[in-house]
């Protein structure tokens, strides 16, 4: 498994969310937590208090057996 390089993560962030890869539209940094398994990128929202209603949170599983690596 590869890590993507900075370059590469600061791409798909800003590809796939707003901002400047580093800041929701809010001008809060977004939280990123990666797991063995899986990598979170969250935002507190337009109230900027984390884990109240408003919060903005996309998980994505990572997928080893697809690329036939297997689990680390």
């Amino acid at each position: 498994l590869r890590l993507p390089s900075k370059g590469e993560w600061v791409k798909w962030v800003e590809t796939h969310y707003a901002g400047d890869g580093s800041r929701d539209p809010w001008g809060n940094l977004y939280l990123y937590e990666i797991t063995p398994d899986s990598f979170a990128i969250s935002s507190s929202g337009p109230d900027r208090t984390r884990k109240t209603s408003d919060d903005i949170r996309d998980v994505r599983v990572r997928n080893w057996q697809a690329k036939g690596e297997g689990k680390p």
